[in-house]
This record gives C-alpha cells, structure tokens and sequence, in this order.
C-alpha cells in the first residue's frame, strides 16, 4: 500500500513545483507535459538570449506545446501514464 501513497505525494510535489503552489495553471496541466492532452494543446513561445552571430541578435525564440486538459483528473491520469513508460 505504500507505493500509490508515494506515487500519490509525488504527483502533489511535482504539480506544486511546476505550478508555483497552483499560482500559475494553464489547461489542467499541472506538470508542465509536452504534447497534445484530451482538450488539446496551448504553445508557449520563449525569448532567450543566445551566443550566436550578431546576425540573429544575440536572441531567438522558440515555440513549445504544452498539453491540455479538460478536468484534473484527466491531466493526472496523463502524468500517471508518462510515469510508467
């Protein structure tokens, strides 16, 4: 009995990580999955300085897709199942 509890404070922890203590959540993703989720996806596109050529501006973007999900549950039960790959 003790693994599901483990498992169980392992996904509080991550999601609490991920989320600022639940201060910033999009689309019941609580841990930052990449992908495509039961409700979809959203993108996030991230400005970064670079060490490349002065060409590019010392900057560069790049666009991410992270998954969404239409309740919790479901976004936990896509956590559970990226776990036991």
């Amino acid at each position: 009995m003790k693994a599901p509890i483990a498992a169980a404070k392992t996904c509080l922890g991550e999601a609490a990580v991920y989320t600022g203590f639940g201060k910033f959540v999009l689309g019941n993703n609580y841990w930052g999955l990449r992908g495509q989720g039961d409700a979809g996806y959203y993108t996030i596109t991230r400005v970064y300085r670079t060490t490349g050529t002065a060409k590019d501006g010392g900057y560069a973007a790049k666009t991410e897709k992270f998954a969404k999900f239409s309740s919790i549950d479901a976004g936990v039960r896509a956590w559970i199942k990226g776990k036991l790959r």
